[in-house]
């Protein structure tokens, strides 16, 4: 069992929602999830670590684009901190 973290950055409220594994389907029905309970955010940030990129170039794999164009339709901008220094963003610029 995996979850996946939502971080407000405005109030620093953090919401969970379990997903069974770390598929595009699983990303987004956890996303669903979240936009239904605490509405839809304008922007996301998220790592670049291996469980979010995956290795083997994942960022040109079926599923990141599969959740990109989720996202897209949605209206909500994605952004993804430096892949070799995580800790660049520090709670990602304080927004």
């Amino acid at each position: 069992m995996h979850a996946c973290i939502f971080v407000c950055l405005t109030i620093k409220a953090i919401h969970l929602e379990l997903a069974s594994d770390l598929s595009a389907e699983t990303c987004i029905a956890a996303l669903k999830r979240f936009i239904a309970r605490q509405g839809k955010p304008k922007k996301i940030f998220s790592d670049c670590g291996t469980n979010v990129i995956g290795p083997n170039n994942f960022l040109r794999s079926w599923e990141l684009e599969t959740i990109g164009h989720y996202l897209t339709n949605e209206g909500i901008k994605w952004a993804m901190n430096v892949p070799s220094a995580p800790h660049f963003e520090g709670l990602w610029r304080q927004s």
